[in-house]
């Protein structure tokens, strides 16, 4: 059982090392739903009952419709976000 465990986590690490979110820590508990690449993933049900209430952040779903972009602290703190287009004010 080991044996399979282990031959299986190294094929996974294969195919995620081609992709371009492949430096996000992954979870073993969260499920992959969209092969390789946008990484999107979600916790089983029996792993989100387990922890109670409250849903710790290495189990919280993930969805990217791309890859994801790596951000230091220098670039979050300078990070803008610019609206164009049709911007209704109140």
């Amino acid at each position: 059982m080991c044996k399979l465990i282990a031959q299986l986590l190294l094929f996974l690490l294969t195919i995620y090392s081609g992709t371009p979110d492949r430096w996000i820590p992954r979870d073993s508990r969260l499920v992959r739903l969209t092969g390789k690449h946008p990484f999107n993933a979600e916790a089983k049900l029996n792993d989100l009952f387990f922890q109670g209430f409250f849903t710790p952040s290495s189990l919280f779903f993930v969805r990217n419709h791309g890859a994801v972009p790596q951000v230091d602290s220098k670039m979050a703190y300078e990070w803008k976000v610019q609206l164009h287009g049709y911007v209704f004010y109140v």
